[in-house]
């Protein structure tokens, strides 16, 4: 049979305020969120492999262009497949198609010359658009150079 409580546990606003253990964890330094590592998102991809769930997130900032850009190739690929799919999985589908043919965009890469990284600031868009011009247009060469070779296409690890 139960026994009764000896004291009473405090049920209150108050009384849990003054609780030495909630006082304990509202001073405690809260960690700050690290980037993950590479290691860090294999090991979550391995974990995850089996059930293919997106469990990673990220957030990008895009100019008003590559906004416009998204919102066009979703509805492209809506249209085409009649499916409701979104940015992420176009995303998704994108980057399979780089891992298919990373060896071609990675030769392509290695063609650039070293780029320096421009600031953010509005007086800065003329080269922040230059810098990205050249990755994406060795994106582009090395997809083309994929596709001469054989085409992109499913792996066989894929689902």
């Amino acid at each position: 049979m139960a026994q009764a409580l000896k004291t009473s546990v405090p049920t209150s606003a108050v009384a849990r305020l003054l609780d030495p253990e909630v006082a304990e964890r509202a001073l405690r330094p809260k960690e700050l969120p690290v980037e993950p590592t590479t290691r860090s998102v294999q090991a979550s991809i391995r974990a995850n492999s089996k059930r293919r769930i997106p469990v990673i997130k990220r957030e990008f900032v895009l100019t008003p262009e590559s906004e416009a850009t998204i919102v066009r190739l979703v509805a492209m690929y809506r249209q085409s497949t009649g499916a409701r799919l979104t940015a992420s999985h176009l995303l998704r589908a994108v980057l399979i198609a780089a891992d298919e043919r990373f060896d071609d965009l990675e030769r392509e890469a290695r063609r650039l010359e070293t780029l320096s990284l421009p600031a953010n600031g509005r007086e800065y868009d003329r080269q922040r658009c230059a810098f990205e011009n050249r990755i994406a247009r060795a994106f582009a060469a090395g997809m083309e150079q994929a596709v001469a070779q054989g085409g992109v296409h499913a792996s066989a690890t894929r689902p």
